[in-house]
């Protein structure tokens, strides 16, 4: 199974907020630090880490494991890295911890699917448990 996400066709007001406020911070790196090198790198970290949420991102479900495609770069984690998945409001959260952890944060793997839960969870329940008492979520 696969699918794709795109964040900022649904949210254009939200994107473009954000884009000025990415602009605004790298003005005011430059401002200070007069160094365009660190401004770049300021600019890089930013796509980066935004990437997900202005460019199309496609998820895939295999019998491997899961494969997410960023367009510049891929990922992929087997199934045995995660014990259970936790339903959410259109998305799916993948934990390597059976219970409720601080570190779930961090170590597990967040599948945004709004508009495929159903299918999503149909798949996952064949590789992965539900965690106890949240079978009943959407």
């Amino acid at each position: 199974m696969s699918w794709r996400t795109h964040p900022f066709r649904h949210r254009r007001l939200r994107g473009l907020f954000g884009l000025v406020v990415v602009l605004a911070c790298l003005g005011l790196v430059q401002a200070w630090a007069h160094s365009p090198p660190l401004t770049l790198l300021g600019g890089i970290l930013f796509l980066l880490t935004l990437w997900p949420f202005y460019f199309p991102v496609r998820y895939r479900l295999t019998d491997v494991g899961i494969e997410v495609d960023y367009g510049l770069w891929r990922r992929s984690w087997r199934w045995d890295r995660f014990q259970v998945y936790v339903p959410l409001k259109g998305a799916v959260l993948l934990s390597p911890f059976r219970q409720s952890h601080p570190l779930e944060r961090y170590r597990g793997l967040q599948l945004p699917c709004a508009g495929h839960e159903m299918e999503v969870q149909s798949v996952l329940a064949s590789h992965l448990d539900p965690r106890p008492g949240q079978e009943g979520l959407p």
